[in-house]
């Protein structure tokens, strides 16, 4: 008993000298199967590493921009340009130097000619135009026959160059037709003074009348034993022999029709009515 308890006792001395330092330095002894737990510690970090990594958060991506496009803000349009006025001919009409036949003829133009309108007489009845297909070339026309369209209200006022000495006289023998009755008239006219006397189936009259536009336009009265019957107007063609216009009887059988009037050979025109 006293051997086994001194071998115990050299043992522990033997093992408390290999764990004494030599001198400054220690040297670490790994006892026997340290290296296989280092192997498992270290596996079982790579596993703990491998499922942390697993259970940690997916890495945040940056949240898509709306796909909403933004409210359109609507693209303004211009305000739209009003046509430019214009004359298209519905019969062949002179083209002159002033509103009136007494001024000198530039151009006769065919019907379905369209032209570029570009003034007004004070009376909005003649028409200063430009034609398009020759450069430089305007003149007055006759707004009869013109079917005007575009933006009539911006076409300014030109003011007419002097009137020549009118050549308009209505002194004659005609031939009317008064609503479709035909009958015949004398005429006297003297400055601005147009009398006359007309005579229609059994019906006569007397026609005091006066002139205006250079004394192409008559405004006047048919008048039957001091009564006036009607009121009428008559303008003359460019052509000097043919007239047309209307009347208006007078109350209380108030009605409206057609005068027209031809000499010289000229026949009736079409249309008669004006204005």
């Amino acid at each position: 008993m006293a051997h086994i308890k001194s071998f115990v006792f050299t043992l522990t001395l033997a093992a408390l000298a290999c764990q004494a330092p030599i001198g400054n330095q220690a040297t670490e002894i790994t006892p026997a199967g340290t290296a296989d737990i280092e192997l498992a510690v270290a596996g079982t970090l790579a596993v703990a590493s491998t499922q942390t990594a697993a259970a940690a958060p997916p890495t945040a991506t940056d949240v898509p921009e709306s796909t909403l496009e933004p409210s359109q803000t609507p693209t303004e349009t211009g305000t739209p340009t009003p046509e430019a006025p214009a004359a298209q001919l519905t019969e062949n009409t002179n083209c002159r130097t002033g509103p009136l036949a007494i001024y000198d003829l530039i151009a006769t133009y065919l019907t379905g000619k369209v032209l570029e309108i570009t003034g007004r007489n004070e009376e909005s009845d003649y028409w200063y135009v430009a034609d398009p297909d020759v450069p430089g070339r305007e003149c007055w026309l006759w707004g009869r026959y013109a079917q005007v369209s575009g933006n009539v209200e911006a076409i300014p006022v030109f003011t007419p160059p002097p009137s020549p000495t009118p050549s308009y006289t209505w002194t004659g023998n005609w031939e009317v037709w008064v609503d479709g009755l035909m009958g015949t008239m004398m005429i006297t006219h003297v400055g601005d003074s147009v009398n006359g006397s007309l005579t229609v189936g059994d019906d006569s009259y007397s026609l005091p009348s006066t002139t205006s536009q250079g004394g192409r336009v008559v405004n006047g009265e048919a008048v039957s034993g001091g009564t006036v019957d009607a009121t009428f107007t008559w303008y003359m063609l460019d052509n000097m022999n043919q007239f047309i216009g209307s009347f208006e009887s007078s109350p209380p059988s108030t009605s409206t029709g057609p005068w027209c009037g031809a000499r010289n050979g000229a026949g009736m025109p079409s249309p008669c009515n004006w204005p």
